[in-house]
Order: C-alpha cells, then sequence, then structure tokens
C-alpha cells in the first residue's frame, strides 16, 4: 500500500497539510507541480494561500491485518494462604 501526505509551511510559519492519505497519489503530485508552477502560491485574488514550502512524504508500506482472534492472557489468581 502507497502512503502519501503533502504539507506546507504558511508565509507566518504554521503548518498545513494539505492532502492526507484519503487523496490519490496522481492528484497530490498534481497538486505539488501546481504550487511549483504558481511560485507557491493556491487559488486566485485575495482568497489565494501562499507557502514558503511544500513537502511531500512518499513511501511504501506493508498492510498489517488483525483479523486472528486472540486468546486472553492467563491471569493469575490470587492464592489464598
Amino acid at each position: 500500500m502507497r502512503v502519501s501526505v503533502v504539507i506546507g509551511q504558511t508565509r507566518s510559519g504554521g503548518w498545513e497539510a494539505l492532502a492526507l492519505p484519503d487523496k490519490d497519489i496522481e492528484g497530490q503530485k498534481a497538486l505539488v507541480k501546481s504550487l511549483i508552477a504558481g511560485r507557491g502560491r493556491i487559488g486566485l485574488g485575495r482568497g489565494a494561500k501562499a507557502y514558503k514550502q511544500v513537502l511531500r512524504f512518499d513511501s511504501y508500506t506493508k498492510r498489517a491485518r488483525f483479523d486472528e482472534v486472540m486468546p486472553a492472557p492467563v491471569s493469575e489468581s490470587p492464592v489464598a494462604v
């Protein structure tokens, strides 16, 4: 399973998530390319946002399944002395 995240640092220094793993990889690549072409700006006019830098974390991850029912650990009962 491939997971990718895009975050951007605003001009004020705060970090924002621009694209989380729920967005497809190709859409994230297109977002980064549009930011490069727009020199760090998204949108037009007054509603445009400007970013200092954008980071895209991309990696392949393994999937873990937990379908099997695990037996409960044996609890020790107190021994009466």
